[in-house]
């Protein structure tokens, strides 16, 4: 194999030189050259891919904890709704038995059922399995409590006009609870009589308050007694009209007058344990078209409601 020959000559022209190299070199560097670029070029196509998917994945990562931290926040909000919801159900039961409107039922209530089918299939890169299924049931749930929404909404409406209807006997209907700071010691119904100790059919509730705790009237009306009466002692009887009729016993003060006109949530007396007591209470009876009801079916449960009520 003949050898090649590689002449070097300056700018000037004054130097020439000349190297003579063999093609076996030539090869062996061309070769040695080309592997050597084969090689630098693999291991950097391969830092720049695992530098990309690194990035990706960390990226991948930073988003999947994300969107868990935002499921868990909407599962933590979902469930604060929904016990919204059930206590504005509970107070839409309460006006429906005040107002003489009949029951939502369960399977109108149940609005859980159809609706809109969740099902995201996310690779398992950006949401585990379980993540998934989690953000596929909140969606659900999210759907449910928005048609939950929908029908109170309704339901509302419905209430509130039949409020508007019935405004003038609803103010005469005996629904707040006389006694803001009590609670109840002796239920309506058979009991053995706290001071004679026999059975005892009891026609109303006793509402256990400190001595001197304000009284109020139940709904708008005239007192019809405001007096000592046998067994009561201290006694407030309040005619509603429209068949209602309230009487408040066991007082320590009576402020009213027979006669006059009361507004619903006006103070009328004080707790006390006048007649036949044993401790301060007060004696609270709720009769219609003459017959004893329990006063619990009547009065709002919730402590905000009847303070509203109050004229203070």
């Amino acid at each position: 194999m003949r050898n090649s020959k590689l002449v070097y000559i300056s700018r000037d022209h004054t130097t020439i030189k000349e190297y003579e190299i063999s093609k076996l070199k030539i090869l062996i560097y061309t070769t040695v050259f080309i592997l050597l670029l084969v090689i630098g070029g693999k291991f950097g196509i391969d830092f720049l891919v695992e530098f990309n998917l690194t990035s990706d994945l960390i990226n991948l990562e930073q988003k999947n904890e994300f969107l868990k931290s935002q499921i868990a926040q909407m599962r933590t909000q979902i469930k604060e709704i929904n016990e919204g919801l059930t206590n504005i159900e509970s107070k839409d039961d309460e006006l429906r038995m005040i107002m003489g409107l009949s029951d939502i039922s369960p399977d109108v209530r149940d609005v859980g059922i159809g609706g809109t089918d969740y099902s995201f299939n996310l690779p398992e890169e950006l949401l585990s399995p379980e993540e998934t299924e989690k953000l596929n049931s909140t969606l659900l749930y999210i759907d449910k409590l928005q048609r939950e929404v929908k029908l109170e909404s309704e339901l509302f409406t419905q209430l509130h006009n039949t409020y508007l209807a019935k405004e003038d006997s609803i103010k005469h209907m005996p629904n707040i609870n006389p006694v803001l700071e009590g609670r109840i010691t002796s239920w309506f119904g058979r009991r053995i009589h706290p001071v004679r100790g026999t059975p005892d059919n009891h026609e109303g509730i006793d509402i256990s308050a400190k001595m001197g705790t304000p009284v109020y009237a139940a709904a708008d009306g005239i007192i019809v007694k405001a007096r000592r009466a046998i067994g009561y002692g201290n006694l407030i009887q309040i005619d509603h009209q429209m068949g209602f009729v309230t009487k408040y016993g066991h007082l320590s003060k009576i402020i009213v007058r027979e006669g006059q006109t009361v507004k619903r949530g006006d103070k009328i007396g004080e707790v006390g344990m006048t007649g036949v007591a044993t401790a301060p209470h007060l004696h609270y009876e709720i009769l219609y078209n003459g017959k004893h009801f329990n006063p619990i079916d009547y009065y709002w449960d919730d402590y905000e409601t009847n303070k509203l009520a109050v004229n203070e």
